[in-house]
């Protein structure tokens, strides 16, 4: 059986107070980094190299960083990419190159363009907002 309205918010606030903030995006930027790897099939966009799911050195990238809190877990911004050499050496000096081509193809240009300005757009996201997020993408791995 569901929970009414009010009950969810209970449940929500108390959940909230279990969890720091900082531990909320902590676990966000896990779960979504998880969901990335998974949805590219642990394969690099830069090497097409592929990596087992336990691979440390595949990670995702993020072409707006991750100090943009608008595009921060959008997964348009995010892509899966070896550490080492493809998104140390190479992907964050091509973010006016090869990478924003990439991005260009992969979100057409107005795409691209509404990435943008949600990444220049103040964004804040209250506790409540960031739990919700979280069982989103929980939910979202759980299925991919």
């Amino acid at each position: 059986m569901k929970p009414t309205l009010k009950q969810a918010v209970k449940i929500i606030k108390k959940q909230e107070k279990a969890l720091s903030r900082k531990s909320l995006i902590d676990k966000l930027d896990d779960v979504v980094s998880l969901l990335v790897r998974k949805l590219a099939h642990y394969r690099c966009i830069r090497s097409g190299k592929f990596h087992g799911p336990k691979s440390k050195n595949l990670t995702c990238t993020h072409y707006w960083s991750r100090v943009h809190m608008g595009t921060r877990w959008d997964l348009g911004n995010l892509d899966a990419a070896c550490w080492f050499p493809c998104h140390k050496y190479k992907l964050e000096g091509e973010k006016q190159g090869w990478y924003r081509n990439f991005m260009i193809n992969k979100l057409g240009q107005k795409g691209f363009d509404k990435l943008e300005m949600k990444a220049n757009t103040i964004t804040k996201f209250s506790s409540s907002d960031l739990l919700l997020l979280l069982r989103d993408f929980q939910k979202q791995l759980e299925a991919a």
